[in-house]
Formats: structure tokens, sequence, C-alpha cells
């Protein structure tokens, strides 16, 4: 029987609130701390952007490997700049999906993941954590939430009436993103056989994190 690791996988579809849920329930759990993978491929993607010959580029595991990627907290570095803005991008957010299909970004990055978890105590969220990066997770969740549902939350992060995108906008966007990111050939989003199907879409952020901080406490207990 593989080891369980001390790392909560918390995976499901864009816009349905994991990086938020995650942060939270970190700082509910002392000692853990959050691991935003998606970051991570947001700094690759900003970086292929930046970079001539792309195409080459995302196959190519000498290139990978020799940017300088560092991620501590919510400040993400890349070649000792701070690109934590630069990666929130409309042009970055567009882009993302594709690089992180590419199977030699997301070896270089499952890699990292693995390195940093298997030393400390961590909350990861992404679309193949549970599947993955860390199958041998003590505690997986898969959330889920209606497009519309995850659209009308987002549009309300973005300003609500002010929102650069109207609400059938950004349904069509998570349409286009949860086929895209279901149907990859390489680490498709899905859920992982023992994960806790954890559906978010009449609940508050509040009440997710409190539910999954509980059940984390029982199994660790």
């Amino acid at each position: 029987m593989i080891a369980k690791v001390k790392v909560i996988a918390i995976d499901g579809p864009g816009g349905v609130g994991k990086s938020s849920v995650a942060k939270d329930l970190a700082s509910l759990m002392e000692g853990w701390f959050y691991l935003d993978t998606g970051a991570m491929y947001r700094a690759i993607t900003w970086s292929w952007l930046q970079a001539g010959s792309r195409e080459v580029l995302l196959s190519s595991a000498q290139w990978l490997q020799s940017l300088k990627l560092h991620i501590d907290g919510s400040s993400i570095t890349m070649n000792e700049r701070d690109i934590s803005r630069e990666i929130r991008s409309r042009e970055v957010t567009a882009t993302v999906s594709r690089v992180a299909a590419e199977p030699e970004v997301r070896k270089v990055l499952t890699s990292m993941q693995q390195a940093i978890g298997s030393l400390n105590p961590c909350i990861v969220d992404g679309r193949d954590i549970g599947t993955v990066v860390f199958p041998n997770a003590f505690l997986k969740v898969f959330l889920k939430a209606s497009p519309e549902v995850r659209a009308h939350r987002r549009w309300l992060q973005l300003g609500g009436p002010d929102s650069p995108m109207t609400e059938e906008e950004l349904v069509a966007d998570l349409r286009r993103r949860d086929l895209y990111d279901s149907t990859r050939s390489c680490a498709p989003l899905k859920a992982a056989n023992d994960a806790w199907l954890f559906d978010t879409s009449n609940l508050t952020q509040s009440e997710v994190v409190e539910q999954i901080h509980k059940e984390a406490v029982a199994r660790l207990s």
C-alpha cells in the first residue's frame, strides 16, 4: 500500500473557487501552506509569450529547466523578476490551458510540485492534483458547480456591472475551457476515484472551507 502524504488535493474546473478555498483553508491549518500550481503554469505561459521560437520552446526540457521559477505565497518570481501581476493578464489567461496541456511542461512542473509536497504539509489546487501530481494525497477534494454559477461568481469578482465581460461571455469561456481541459490527452481534468465530489453551487466560500477543514482535521486525528 502506498503511504499517504500530508497533502490536501483540491481539483476542479476553472472558476469553481479552488484557489480561494485553498488559501483560506491554509490559513486555518497551522504548519500547512498553500501551493498555487495555477500560478506556476501561468508563469511558464508568461515566459513563453515573451520568448521567440515559441513552438519549439514548450517541448524543450532544456528551456523549461533553465527558467528560475520561485513561488513564495502569492509572490511569483521568474529569473528574479516579480511577475505576480503579469501572470494574471488577459493574454496569459487565454493561453494558459494550451501551455498546461504540453507534456514537457507538465512533466517539469509536476516534478517540482512533488518535491515541494514531499517536504512540507501543503494544500494544492489544480486540475490533476489528485490523479497525477499527488495520487497518494491523504485527502482529495473535487469541487464542482455549473458553468452558470461559476460565471456569476467570476462576474462579481470582476466588478459585476463594471466587468469587462458579460456573464454570457464568461459562461461561453468556461464551457470552452471545460471541454479543452477534460478532453486533452495529457492529464485531463477528472476526479480521482477516491476523491470527495463536492458540489459548491449552493454554498458560500466560507461554508466550503469549513466543511473541508472539518474533514481534514478528522482524518488527521
